[in-house]
């Protein structure tokens, strides 16, 4: 037992305390060496999807989103389209080690050269016009100005840039 003279030093632990603190530090030694032995796979590409503006007549173009609701057309009513990001590949990084390795040469950015614009309702289809994406320096830019066809159905439909669907809603 001790004494008042000589109370037990603050730094000092049992000897169940210092062997659970031993396990603990083993257990994490053990699993950072394990950790060490996994190498990643390399990474998915993760590029930005195109993006679209579109305006109805003379208004400004406003950037199609996921939740944007169906713009309202009528037929004859001209459309301005806008996108940028058309192009094939994907160099979304550049490091050199395993997981975010660098994109094979196969992977290189181009101007897509064929991006097709269709107004799509039930089975019908409209082509409306077709252009090569410009330069990277400009973002791979696409540009429409079209014409709602008069041979188009009130209700809904898609006007599709490329892979990218814009929600229409028609009216006669």
């Amino acid at each position: 037992m001790r004494s008042a003279a000589h109370p037990r030093a603050p730094w000092r632990d049992d000897r169940t305390t210092v062997r659970s603190r031993a396990l603990v530090v083993a257990m994490l030694l053990g699993t950072a060496g394990l950790v060490g032995l996994w190498v990643p796979d390399r990474a998915a590409a993760s590029c930005a999807a195109p993006q679209v503006w579109v305006a109805v007549g003379g208004a400004t173009p406003t950037l199609v989103t996921e939740s944007a609701p169906a713009l309202v057309v009528r037929r004859g009513d001209r459309l301005v389209v806008r996108g940028e990001l058309f192009h094939t590949g994907c160099e979304d990084t550049g490091s050199t080690g395993p997981g975010c390795s660098g994109p094979p040469p196969s992977d290189r950015e181009r101007p897509m050269a064929d991006v097709a614009l269709t107004l799509q309702q039930g089975a019908s289809a409209w082509p409306l016009g077709s252009t090569a994406a410009g330069p990277r320096a400009e973002r791979y830019p696409v540009a429409f100005d079209v014409v709602v066809p008069d041979r188009v159905a009130a209700g809904a439909a898609t006007l599709r840039v490329g892979s990218v669907d814009v929600p229409l809603a028609v009216q006669v």
